[in-house]
């Protein structure tokens, strides 16, 4: 039986690389997104992409895995996706401070909003 963390390192992998493809899948060449989408998104098997491409099962797991690899490099020159977690954790916090506000009528939040806002700005 396979152990509970292997396959929560597996669903990981999946939904990282998913998160990457949606923002540098369009880098790749068609073929290299044909045969991404049909592994991760479509859950097809290397068999079934290589039958339907009419290349070996090894070419298959061969362009997946150069597919990942770039997708991962993307994101380590580019750092998109990491500056979109950061900009959308600031905007939670804008909104957290922004309830606090209304809740509370302190304003003393103001300024952290604003300092947050700013952030946002610079970073777009």
């Amino acid at each position: 039986m396979l152990e509970e963390g292997f396959l929560d390192a597996q669903l990981d992998e999946i939904v990282n690389l998913s998160v990457l493809y949606d923002f540098y899948g369009e880098l790749l060449n068609d073929r290299k997104k044909q045969i991404f989408e049909d592994y991760y998104l479509n859950d097809l098997s290397l068999s079934e992409i290589a039958e339907g491409l009419k290349i070996s099962r090894q070419g298959v797991h061969d362009i997946v895995k150069r597919c990942s690899r770039e997708l991962w490099d993307y994101e380590t020159k580019l750092s998109l996706v990491k500056k979109f977690g950061e900009v959308k954790q600031k905007v939670s916090n804008i909104k957290a401070y922004c309830d606090e506000v209304i809740k509370s009528g302190n304003l003393t939040k103001i300024n952290e909003i604003e300092m947050l806002a700013d952030d946002i700005l610079k970073e777009l």
